[in-house]
Formats: structure tokens, C-alpha cells, sequence
């Protein structure tokens, strides 16, 4: 068997979160390699990966309305809001001390930013 290493032949990019199902698209020029596309733990089926335009998928916020996160409260905003970071992304949520580790659920997520509230201290 004629093996190689992945990282000599593609691009890769790890841990990208899907929100939806992804559908096959004839032009796709990314192919993405899923969990059902692993043989064994160690082979891929190249076969049959799901080829996609990436810009159709991508979102900046990688958490939705109604999720729950764990995040530490790393500043307090102008108007005494707690500013939290998940995964990058600005989380903002009232009646927050600094410092200290919430449980959270989003309330809202724009583009660059979100809300919570806090479900549990």
C-alpha cells in the first residue's frame, strides 16, 4: 500500500465545527475528512470524502443562541458587564464578578460578539 503523510499533500485544518449537515457540492474545492471516513483509527477512505466551498459553512461565531459554556470572567466592561472569551469569541453578561468561573447560557450572537446569562456560579 502506497501510504503518505497527510500533512505533505493537504492543508489541514483541525476541530472545525460544522453547525449543519454538510451537503455534497460538484464544485466543492475542499474535501473534508470526517470520523465516517476513518478506517481502522489510522486509514482514510478518500473516496468518499464530502467535497465543499468552505465560504458557504464558515461563521465567525462557533456558538449559537441557547448553548452553555463554562468561561472565567476575565474583564468588567464601561457598563459593569462582565466580559468573557470562549474560544476567542467576546461574551458578554451582566451582574458578573472578574475572575471568577460561570456557567453560561448565549442569549444572543452577532458577528462579532455575544450575550449570556449566567445559569450557575
Amino acid at each position: 500500500m502506497n501510504t503518505k503523510n497527510l500533512k505533505n499533500i493537504a492543508d489541514v485544518i483541525a476541530g472545525y465545527a460544522f453547525r449543519i449537515a454538510l451537503k455534497q457540492q460538484i464544485d466543492g474545492l475542499m474535501n473534508v475528512i470526517q470520523s465516517k471516513n476513518v478506517i481502522d483509527d489510522l486509514y482514510i477512505n478518500k473516496d468518499n470524502l464530502t467535497k465543499i466551498n468552505l465560504q458557504k459553512y464558515q461563521s465567525k461565531a462557533f456558538i449559537k443562541e441557547n448553548d452553555i459554556i463554562i468561561s472565567k470572567c476575565i474583564s468588567i466592561g464601561k457598563k459593569g458587564d462582565g466580559i468573557f472569551k470562549y474560544d476567542g469569541f467576546v461574551v458578554i453578561v451582566p451582574n458578573t464578578e472578574i475572575n471568577k468561573t460561570y456557567t453560561l447560557k448565549i442569549t444572543k450572537v452577532l458577528s462579532n460578539l455575544s450575550f449570556a446569562e449566567v445559569v450557575e456560579e
